[in-house]
């Protein structure tokens, strides 16, 4: 048994019978079959409301009988979700433990083909899905729009050049870049992540289109880059 199938399985066997675990299941890599060598883990918890954090310690019980906790960062300590992260001595550094968990009162309602996941248990049928919302995507008006923001922008990211604030002039540049990335995800049907920037670029977005996205972002910038730019979004 690999490490991940084992941190899994070892989860399992100890929160599955706690009557306030409610559901544990997979999101992520693992869960949407991309999983490599390089590859955390995503695992969620419906717990009792109360136990939203406090359940942790039963989580980390559990980790200490495969190997020591060698990491540990608590990433959200206040608010409607938990979320800790870990690592286990001796197993690769790039398996990293994201455990998430949310309160028995929160629905859990996942969106097809967007949200994958895998179950690993559920008491009592909590996981549901719903059907992706139908988004009417005019290409015309999105694309007019998009090389308007990209003039306006463009001014920013030129002047700040000259005021020699490179820094400045290099976001204003990326978020004209994180602009397009949000229409190349609507143009392929997927706008439910335009709010992911980058994230996930290399998976939601033709392979052709984000290799020249990624030679845009690393384009020394210029008046002809972003000329180049608007001239490549009407091409596609």
């Amino acid at each position: 048994m690999d490490d991940k199938s084992k941190i899994i399985e070892t989860l399992k066997n100890h929160l599955q019978h706690l009557e306030s675990v409610h559901a544990m299941w997979l999101e992520g890599s693992l869960a949407e079959k991309d999983n490599d060598e390089y590859s955390d883990l995503d695992i969620w918890l419906s717990v009792d409301d109360k136990r939203l954090r406090s359940i942790f310690d039963d989580v980390e019980k559990a980790l200490e009988t495969i190997a020591q906790i060698d990491f540990k960062f608590e990433l959200k300590p206040s608010g409607e979700l938990g979320h800790n992260v870990y690592h286990l001595a001796g197993m690769s550094e790039f398996l990293t433990l994201d455990i998430n968990t949310q309160k028995f009162s929160r629905d859990i309602v996942l969106r097809e083909e967007i949200d994958l996941y895998e179950t690993i248990f559920d008491k009592a049928g909590l996981i549901r899905t719903m059907p992706r919302e139908s988004i009417n995507f005019n290409k015309a008006e999105q694309l007019a729009e998009l090389i308007k923001f990209i003039d306006y922008t463009a001014l920013s990211v030129k002047k700040n050049a000259l005021r020699g604030k490179k820094i400045e002039s290099r976001e204003y540049y990326r978020n004209i870049l994180v602009r397009v990335s949000e229409y190349l995800r609507k143009k392929s049907d997927i706008s439910e992540k335009t709010d992911f920037g980058f994230k996930h670029c290399y998976k939601d977005i033709p392979k052709d289109e984000v290799i020249k996205l990624e030679a845009f972002y690393f384009a020394d910038v210029d008046d002809d880059t972003i000329e180049s730019l608007k001239s490549w979004l009407k091409s596609i």
